[in-house]
Protein backbone atom coordinates (compact mmCIF):
# COMPACT_ATOMS: atom_id res chain seq x y z
CA UNK A 1 0.00 0.00 0.00
CA UNK A 2 1.09 3.59 -0.56
CA UNK A 3 2.46 5.24 2.57
CA UNK A 4 0.57 8.33 3.71
CA UNK A 5 2.02 11.71 2.81
CA UNK A 6 3.84 13.35 5.70
CA UNK A 7 3.93 11.53 8.99
CA UNK A 8 6.94 10.43 11.00
CA UNK A 9 9.49 7.83 9.97
CA UNK A 10 10.28 5.62 12.98
CA UNK A 11 13.20 3.20 13.18
CA UNK A 12 12.54 0.11 15.28
CA UNK A 13 14.63 -2.92 16.28
CA UNK A 14 13.72 -6.23 17.90
CA UNK A 15 16.42 -8.54 19.25
CA UNK A 16 16.62 -11.63 21.43
CA UNK A 17 19.81 -10.78 23.33
CA UNK A 18 20.29 -14.29 24.83
CA UNK A 19 20.96 -13.77 28.51
CA UNK A 20 23.23 -16.69 29.28
CA UNK A 21 25.21 -13.86 30.85
CA UNK A 22 23.27 -11.71 33.35
CA UNK A 23 26.12 -9.28 33.99
CA UNK A 24 26.15 -5.51 33.79
CA UNK A 25 28.77 -5.77 31.03
CA UNK A 26 26.52 -7.99 28.89
CA UNK A 27 23.57 -5.62 29.34
CA UNK A 28 25.68 -2.63 28.28
CA UNK A 29 27.18 -4.44 25.30
CA UNK A 30 23.70 -5.44 24.09
CA UNK A 31 22.53 -1.82 24.16
CA UNK A 32 25.74 -0.54 22.55
CA UNK A 33 25.45 -3.06 19.71
CA UNK A 34 21.76 -2.23 19.18
CA UNK A 35 22.62 1.45 18.80
CA UNK A 36 25.11 0.73 15.99
CA UNK A 37 22.19 -0.12 13.68
CA UNK A 38 21.39 2.44 10.98
CA UNK A 39 19.06 4.23 11.05
CA UNK A 40 19.54 4.31 14.81
CA UNK A 41 16.55 2.71 16.57
CA UNK A 42 14.03 4.97 18.25
CA UNK A 43 12.12 1.93 19.51
CA UNK A 44 14.13 -1.03 20.82
CA UNK A 45 12.39 -4.25 21.82
CA UNK A 46 14.38 -7.03 23.46
CA UNK A 47 13.61 -10.58 24.51
CA UNK A 48 15.50 -12.40 27.27
CA UNK A 49 15.80 -9.06 29.04
CA UNK A 50 17.17 -9.43 32.55
CA UNK A 51 14.87 -7.71 35.06
CA UNK A 52 17.78 -6.78 37.33
CA UNK A 53 19.48 -4.92 34.47
CA UNK A 54 16.55 -2.67 33.54
CA UNK A 55 18.20 0.53 34.76
CA UNK A 56 21.51 -0.52 33.19
CA UNK A 57 19.84 -0.90 29.79
CA UNK A 58 18.36 2.60 30.04
CA UNK A 59 21.61 4.13 31.30
CA UNK A 60 23.65 2.66 28.45
CA UNK A 61 21.11 3.73 25.81
CA UNK A 62 21.37 7.29 27.09
CA UNK A 63 25.18 7.11 27.14
CA UNK A 64 25.30 5.78 23.57
CA UNK A 65 22.90 8.32 22.08
CA UNK A 66 22.86 11.37 24.33
CA UNK A 67 19.07 11.11 24.30
CA UNK A 68 16.56 10.51 27.07
CA UNK A 69 15.14 6.97 26.87
CA UNK A 70 12.02 5.54 28.50
CA UNK A 71 11.32 1.88 29.11
CA UNK A 72 9.04 -0.85 30.41
CA UNK A 73 9.84 -4.46 31.25
CA UNK A 74 7.71 -7.49 32.12
CA UNK A 75 8.90 -10.91 33.26
CA UNK A 76 7.64 -14.37 32.43
CA UNK A 77 6.19 -16.62 35.16
CA UNK A 78 8.53 -19.33 36.47
CA UNK A 79 7.87 -23.03 36.14
CA UNK A 80 5.07 -24.26 38.39
CA UNK A 81 4.32 -20.71 39.50
CA UNK A 82 1.10 -20.00 37.58
CA UNK A 83 -1.74 -20.36 40.10
CA UNK A 84 -4.53 -20.29 37.52
CA UNK A 85 -5.14 -16.58 38.08
CA UNK A 86 -1.76 -15.03 38.92
CA UNK A 87 1.97 -15.63 39.04
CA UNK A 88 3.27 -16.70 42.44
CA UNK A 89 6.93 -16.42 41.44
CA UNK A 90 7.98 -14.19 38.52
CA UNK A 91 10.92 -15.36 36.44
CA UNK A 92 14.10 -13.26 36.40
CA UNK A 93 13.84 -12.43 32.71
CA UNK A 94 11.28 -11.44 30.14
CA UNK A 95 10.68 -8.78 27.49
CA UNK A 96 11.38 -5.05 27.46
CA UNK A 97 10.65 -2.03 25.29
CA UNK A 98 12.81 1.08 25.25
CA UNK A 99 12.05 4.24 23.32
CA UNK A 100 12.97 7.89 22.84
CA UNK A 101 9.24 8.66 22.61
CA UNK A 102 7.17 9.37 25.70
CA UNK A 103 5.33 6.34 27.06
CA UNK A 104 1.71 7.38 27.64
CA UNK A 105 0.76 4.19 29.48
CA UNK A 106 1.62 0.50 29.52
CA UNK A 107 0.56 -2.87 30.84
CA UNK A 108 1.34 -6.56 30.52
CA UNK A 109 -0.52 -9.87 30.28
CA UNK A 110 0.37 -13.48 30.96
CA UNK A 111 -0.28 -16.14 28.35
CA UNK A 112 -0.62 -19.08 30.77
CA UNK A 113 0.42 -22.02 28.58
CA UNK A 114 3.47 -23.76 29.98
CA UNK A 115 6.53 -25.02 28.14
CA UNK A 116 9.75 -26.53 29.51
CA UNK A 117 10.95 -23.13 30.71
CA UNK A 118 8.04 -21.11 32.08
CA UNK A 119 4.49 -21.68 33.31
CA UNK A 120 3.31 -18.52 31.53
CA UNK A 121 4.84 -16.31 28.86
CA UNK A 122 4.38 -12.56 29.14
CA UNK A 123 3.12 -9.97 26.66
CA UNK A 124 3.96 -6.29 27.08
CA UNK A 125 2.20 -3.20 25.70
CA UNK A 126 3.34 0.40 25.65
CA UNK A 127 1.48 3.36 24.15
CA UNK A 128 4.01 5.76 22.61
CA UNK A 129 3.45 9.41 21.73
CA UNK A 130 4.98 9.71 18.24
CA UNK A 131 4.69 13.42 17.43
CA UNK A 132 1.09 13.50 18.60
CA UNK A 133 0.01 10.09 17.28
CA UNK A 134 -0.41 7.39 19.93
CA UNK A 135 1.25 4.21 18.69
CA UNK A 136 0.43 0.96 20.48
CA UNK A 137 3.53 -1.24 20.60
CA UNK A 138 3.37 -4.85 21.77
CA UNK A 139 6.05 -7.46 22.32
CA UNK A 140 6.22 -11.07 23.46
CA UNK A 141 8.47 -14.14 23.47
CA UNK A 142 6.36 -17.23 22.79
CA UNK A 143 6.70 -20.84 23.94
CA UNK A 144 9.73 -22.80 22.80
CA UNK A 145 9.53 -26.24 21.15
CA UNK A 146 11.02 -28.63 23.70
CA UNK A 147 8.22 -31.17 23.92
CA UNK A 148 7.03 -30.59 27.49
CA UNK A 149 3.60 -29.67 26.09
CA UNK A 150 1.90 -29.10 22.74
CA UNK A 151 4.04 -26.03 22.12
CA UNK A 152 2.46 -25.14 18.76
CA UNK A 153 -0.98 -25.14 20.39
CA UNK A 154 0.37 -23.03 23.25
CA UNK A 155 1.62 -20.46 20.75
CA UNK A 156 -1.73 -20.42 18.92
CA UNK A 157 -3.55 -19.84 22.23
CA UNK A 158 -1.08 -17.11 23.19
CA UNK A 159 -1.51 -15.33 19.85
CA UNK A 160 -5.27 -15.54 20.19
CA UNK A 161 -5.01 -13.83 23.60
CA UNK A 162 -2.66 -11.23 22.15
CA UNK A 163 -5.04 -10.42 19.30
CA UNK A 164 -8.00 -10.12 21.69
CA UNK A 165 -5.95 -7.85 23.97
CA UNK A 166 -4.79 -5.63 21.10
CA UNK A 167 -8.35 -5.35 19.76
CA UNK A 168 -9.16 -3.24 22.83
CA UNK A 169 -6.87 -0.47 21.57
CA UNK A 170 -6.99 1.78 18.51
CA UNK A 171 -4.66 1.70 15.51
CA UNK A 172 -1.87 2.23 14.69
CA UNK A 173 -0.36 -0.84 16.32
CA UNK A 174 2.93 -2.69 15.92
CA UNK A 175 4.04 -6.01 17.41
CA UNK A 176 7.54 -7.45 17.71
CA UNK A 177 9.14 -10.48 19.23
CA UNK A 178 10.59 -13.95 19.16
CA UNK A 179 7.62 -16.15 18.24
CA UNK A 180 9.63 -19.39 18.23
CA UNK A 181 8.00 -20.67 15.01
CA UNK A 182 8.11 -20.02 11.29
CA UNK A 183 5.62 -18.12 9.12
CA UNK A 184 3.77 -21.36 8.26
CA UNK A 185 2.41 -21.20 11.82
CA UNK A 186 2.65 -17.53 12.76
CA UNK A 187 1.31 -15.98 9.52
CA UNK A 188 -2.03 -17.81 9.60
CA UNK A 189 -5.53 -17.08 10.86
CA UNK A 190 -4.74 -19.26 13.89
CA UNK A 191 -1.64 -17.11 14.34
CA UNK A 192 -1.37 -13.35 13.93
CA UNK A 193 -3.50 -12.97 10.76
CA UNK A 194 -5.83 -11.31 9.79
CA UNK A 195 -5.49 -8.74 12.61
CA UNK A 196 -1.79 -8.21 11.89
CA UNK A 197 0.44 -8.28 8.81
CA UNK A 198 3.98 -9.69 8.87
CA UNK A 199 6.15 -6.72 7.87
CA UNK A 200 8.69 -9.04 6.23
CA UNK A 201 6.00 -10.16 3.77
CA UNK A 202 5.53 -6.51 2.74
CA UNK A 203 9.03 -5.03 2.56
CA UNK A 204 11.46 -7.87 3.34
CA UNK A 205 13.72 -9.45 0.73
CA UNK A 206 15.02 -13.00 0.83
CA UNK A 207 14.42 -15.58 3.55
CA UNK A 208 14.91 -13.29 6.53
CA UNK A 209 16.52 -16.00 8.67
CA UNK A 210 17.12 -14.85 12.24
CA UNK A 211 18.10 -17.95 14.26
CA UNK A 212 20.23 -19.64 15.21
CA UNK A 213 23.55 -17.90 14.71
CA UNK A 214 26.22 -18.30 13.47
CA UNK A 215 24.38 -20.13 10.66
CA UNK A 216 20.69 -19.20 10.90
CA UNK A 217 18.18 -21.67 9.43
CA UNK A 218 14.81 -20.32 10.64
CA UNK A 219 12.78 -17.10 10.62
CA UNK A 220 11.23 -16.88 14.08
CA UNK A 221 11.63 -13.18 14.93
CA UNK A 222 8.99 -10.77 13.63
CA UNK A 223 7.66 -7.27 13.24
CA UNK A 224 3.94 -6.89 12.55
CA UNK A 225 1.76 -3.91 11.76
CA UNK A 226 -2.00 -3.97 12.31
CA UNK A 227 -4.21 -4.68 9.30
CA UNK A 228 -5.11 -1.00 8.84
CA UNK A 229 -1.44 -0.48 7.83
CA UNK A 230 -1.54 2.95 9.46
CA UNK A 231 1.95 2.15 10.77
CA UNK A 232 3.13 1.74 7.18
CA UNK A 233 6.22 -0.46 6.66
CA UNK A 234 8.99 1.30 4.74
CA UNK A 235 11.98 -1.02 4.95
CA UNK A 236 13.26 -4.08 6.78
CA UNK A 237 16.48 -6.02 7.21
CA UNK A 238 18.03 -8.79 9.29
CA UNK A 239 21.07 -7.42 11.14
CA UNK A 240 23.74 -9.76 12.48
CA UNK A 241 25.12 -7.50 15.19
CA UNK A 242 27.70 -9.88 16.58
CA UNK A 243 28.11 -13.53 15.65
CA UNK A 244 28.91 -14.69 19.17
CA UNK A 245 27.02 -12.27 21.40
CA UNK A 246 23.55 -13.75 20.81
CA UNK A 247 22.20 -16.75 18.92
CA UNK A 248 19.65 -14.45 17.25
CA UNK A 249 20.13 -11.79 14.61
CA UNK A 250 18.28 -8.54 15.19
CA UNK A 251 15.43 -7.39 12.96
CA UNK A 252 15.35 -3.75 11.90
CA UNK A 253 12.38 -2.01 10.35
CA UNK A 254 11.11 1.49 9.67
CA UNK A 255 7.48 2.53 9.88
CA UNK A 256 5.76 5.65 8.65
CA UNK A 257 3.49 6.79 11.49
CA UNK A 258 0.69 9.17 10.43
Amino acid sequence: STPPAGGTSVSALTWNIQIDDSSDAHARMAMALAMTVSPQPQILVIQEAHAAQFNTYLDELQKQTGKVWHGVLATHCGLGSWTGTTCALPYDQGVALFTVFDIVNSDSRYFPFADCWQSARVGLRAALNVNGTVLQAFTTHLQHDDGCANDAQSRYQSMSMLKTWAAGYPAPQIVAGDFNAGPEQIDTSSGMYPNFVDVWSVVGAGQGLTAYLPLPTVRIDYWFTDASMQAAPQSMAVVQLNGTFSDHAALRTTFRIP
